[in-house]
């Protein structure tokens, strides 16, 4: 029994350091994702879909779901740069 308690004692710093590295990640993640909004927004090319991704990662984040974070972080980059690439196309075809 004490050599898994010690053992555990072991392995407490490292699986502390790994959730660190978790919300570190998952803070770059929300940080890369609002320039990129801020780009679109520069742009008029913010949807509100995009916005509606980056508060739902701000949540996860809050609630400490790092892996919900990178998945609603990227869709929020991912739809900025869509309206970003919506605005090289003409309003209408001739």
């Amino acid at each position: 029994m004490n050599r898994v308690l010690a053992s555990l004692a072991l392995l407490l710093p490292l699986i502390s350091w790994t959730a660190h590295a978790d919300q570190a990640d998952a803070a770059a993640q929300i940080n890369a994702a609002e320039l990129l909004l801020k780009r679109a927004a520069e742009q008029k090319a913010l949807w509100t879909s995009a916005q509606e991704a980056l508060i739902e990662a701000k949540k996860y984040y809050a609630d400490a779901k790092y892996t919900q974070v990178s998945e609603a972080a990227t869709r929020a980059g991912e739809l900025a740069n869509l309206g970003i690439g919506q605005t090289r196309y003409p309003l209408f075809s001739e």
